[in-house]
């Protein structure tokens, strides 16, 4: 659709100056704690996973050896109480 008599030109806009930084300091700060933030939890869980696979590992060595009183000893206070009543 044309109009008459035309339009002028609009002019352009001036960007304000010092936002760019702003934004990229926003970003990087941003990335740094999201980074930190997965690197913490990655750590968490690796070592929750060599917790529990060396549990894994060590938990059938104690059944077949009849251990019972030892895996008791390492389990939690709840497994350990009701274990103990039924042996």
């Amino acid at each position: 659709m044309r109009t008459w008599p035309p339009l002028p030109p609009t002019p352009a806009a001036e960007p304000r100056p010092g936002l760019g930084i702003k934004i990229a300091i926003a970003v990087g700060l941003l990335g740094v704690m999201g980074g930190a933030l997965v690197w913490k939890t990655g750590k968490s869980t690796y070592r929750n996973h060599q917790i529990a696979s060396g549990a894994v590992d060590r938990f059938p060595h104690q059944m077949n050896l009849g251990d019972y009183d030892r895996i008791y000893d390492e389990a939690t206070d709840e497994f350990g109480a009701r274990g103990r009543g039924q042996i």
